[in-house]
Order: C-alpha cells, then structure tokens, then sequence
C-alpha cells in the first residue's frame, strides 16, 4: 500500500511535518511494510516556507521589527540554485507575535516583513514567493514599503520615520518609490494570496479583517479612512488604483501595496505550493491520499489546502480521507461533493481546545492507528 500524507499545519498544535510524522508512527503500528511519502503544504499561511524548501534551500534567520516595533527572531527560506527566496509575513508580522491584550491594527506594522524581503536580496534573492497570511496588521504595506526604501511624506512635506502603522495612514499626503534600494525589473514578487477582498469598502481590509486583529468598531472608522486615503496617493503617485482589486485588502492591504508597488502576480498559495512540490506527479500512482487542518468546514473547499489536494484527488480518483482538529457535522454533503472521500475527527473523547492543542501529536497517532486498522478491514485486492 502506497499512502500520500499531505497535512496543512494545525495551528498552534501541530506543524504539517508534525501531524504527518505522528501519523505514520501510527498507521505503521498496524503497516510496518506501507510505504507512506510525506509533502508539507500550506495555503500561503502558516508552514508556506516549510513546504517550499522542505525538498531543497535552507532557512535563514534575522531579527526584525515584530509588529509592534520590537525585535523579535524570523526566517525565510533560500534556495540559491534558484535565487528563490520564501517569506511568510507572519514570521515577522504576524497576529500570533502580539499577546491578546495587546492587539490593536492601528498600532501594528509590517516593517518586519520588508527587512526579510531585503535580507533575501542581499542574500542574492531575484525571484520572492511570499505568503501573507496571518498578518497582525491593518496598514496597507506602507510598513513593508518603508524597509524597502520607499518614503512617505505628510501634507506639510515632512518625511513620516517612524514604523508606519494603521494610525498612520490617514496622515500620508505622498510617496516616493524612487528610494527602492533594488531595481525593480530585476526582483520578481509571486503573492500567495487566497482572498479576494478590495482593498476598502464593506469587504475591504479593514472592515472584514480589522476585528480579526483587534479592531474596535470606532478603530474600523479610522482604518478604513486611513485606507480610502492611501489609495488616493498611490493613484496619484504611483499611477496604480487598486481601491476594487481582488485580493488588494489581503493582509491588511499588503497583497495591494505588493501590486501597486512591486508589481507583484497575486496567486492562489496552494496552487504555488503544489506546483513548487511537483504534487500532482507525487499523486498519480497512489493508493491512498490522507490530508488535514485544524478545521474542516464549508471554508475546507474555497482556496485552502485541503481544496487543492481534492482536485489533484478526483482527477485521478484517489481516495482522500481529511483529518480534522473538528469538523462540521453540516458540512459533510459539501465536502463529499468535492471528492473529500472521508472525514476523521483527531478526538476521541472530550478535550478542552487548550488540552487539544497541547496533545496534538499523541492525538494524531492515535488517529493514524485508527486509520490503519479501519484499512485492514477491507478487503485486500487480488
């Protein structure tokens, strides 16, 4: 028997090479003989960097501006045969580096994200995959853009220095991109980016993602004010309008900024993924497919991973089991349309979400086993 195990990451509890490995340990209690290959994948979120050099490059750490301005320790991955660099943002800008008590869109940048971008560049860097999710920010890139060289001015002329955040952004009258410490036509930005929110608006980054970071109904105002108001410079400046761009509010409008500013090609992540890990080739001669996340749901099918796996499935009509930290129940009928073949819940009995999360791994080759043992009932074929 020949499995494929393609887990997305469990957030908080388990990585994806985590989740495969505590499975394998279990299913081959009951297979010792499987042969079971392992592919980390990731939908630009959490793992993106870890399923993109999981076969070649290597990780690189620096310390950069944390969302709040702090120091704080993050890595990107490099494959120099390539010149291929992999950022997450929320390595440096993301929600998890700001403690609960202390998240606030109108104070949070993504600084952090522009000095990995730089520190690839001058590692020899020309072409940037780059996945924006996770992100503890609501200030347009403007943050990014500023460690990248580009400067913002006030109404009065005067040069903004400090780490731009939300707060911010209503007071930018111009910008300058002529600082950019690189040539432009010589980096090339691919943006994993699996939303297709505009940048302002009732689906705009501020108003669906500021509560996620934060945001107070008031701070929604503001936000969304100081993003109405960037839009109109970098129209003006930059010559780009991306106020309606699917994808713009992304990040908190970093996926806009990347576009406008660099030119960037924003791309569904799982599908930069698959094709960076020659999945479908690793698809075709096996028996059984067995992928999960933290949650299965109607969302499971709309862009995430598990949504990318279920294609490369039916195509070549592979069974898929998904394994989720829960799932909706309702959801089911769904999920079965898309060639999700079976669902496995990880918990057997009543946990906390914090007993969970902390025992993720015994809980994922508890599940493994049980895989393994429901497979040795059927039927071998002749």
């Amino acid at each position: 028997m020949k499995i494929l195990l393609a887990f997305d990451s469990f957030k908080e509890s388990l990585s994806s090479l985590e989740a495969a490995r505590y499975f394998q340990e279990g299913f081959e209690t009951i297979f010792p003989d499987a042969q079971v290959e392992t592919v980390p994948l990731s939908d630009g979120g959490e793992g993106f960097v870890e399923a993109l050099v999981f076969r070649q490059g290597d990780l690189q750490e620096r310390q950069v501006a944390g969302p709040l301005g702090s120091m704080v320790n993050a890595s990107f991955g490099l494959i120099r045969e390539k010149k291929e660099a992999v950022v997450e943002m929320a390595a440096a800008s993301g929600l998890e580096l700001v403690p609960p008590h202390q998240r606030n869109p109108l104070t949070t940048t993504s600084y952090g994200t522009g000095e990995l971008i730089k520190a690839a560049i001058e590692e020899g860097a020309r072409h940037f995959y780059i996945g924006i999710g996770g992100s503890a920010t609501v200030d347009g890139g403007t943050g990014m853009a500023q460690a990248l060289g580009v400067q913002f001015f006030d109404k009065n002329g005067i040069l903004l220095e400090n780490k731009l955040a939300g707060i911010d952004l209503s007071r930018i009258a111009r910008i300058c991109a002529k600082s950019l410490f690189f040539e432009l036509n010589k980096i090339q930005f691919t943006i994993a980016c699996d939303v297709d929110n505009p940048w302002i608006g009732p689906q705009g980054a501020a108003r669906i993602f500021g509560p996620q970071k934060g945001a107070t109904a008031e701070m929604i105002e503001q936000l969304e004010a100081g993003m109405s108001n960037l839009a109109e410079v970098i129209l003006r400046d930059l010559g780009q309008d991306i106020s309606n761009l699917p994808g713009a509010g992304a990040a908190g409008g970093l996926g806009g900024m990347f576009s406008a500013l660099l030119n960037a090609e924003l791309k569904s992540g799982i599908s930069i993924v698959m094709e960076h890990v020659g999945f479908e080739q690793l698809a075709q001669h096996t028996d059984l497919i067995v992928t999960g996340e933290g949650r299965i749901d109607s969302q499971t099918i709309r862009g995430k991973t598990i949504s990318g796996v279920a294609r490369v499935a039916r195509r070549y009509q592979i069974p898929l089991l998904a394994i989720g930290g829960s799932i909706a129940q309702d959801d089911l009928p769904l999920l079965h349309k898309e060639h999700i073949t079976a669902t496995m819940p990880l918990l057997c009995t009543p946990l906390t979400l914090a007993e969970s999360i902390r025992e993720g791994g015994r809980l994922m080759r508890q599940t493994g086993e049980r895989v393994a043992r429901l497979v040795r009932c059927l039927p071998r074929p002749d």
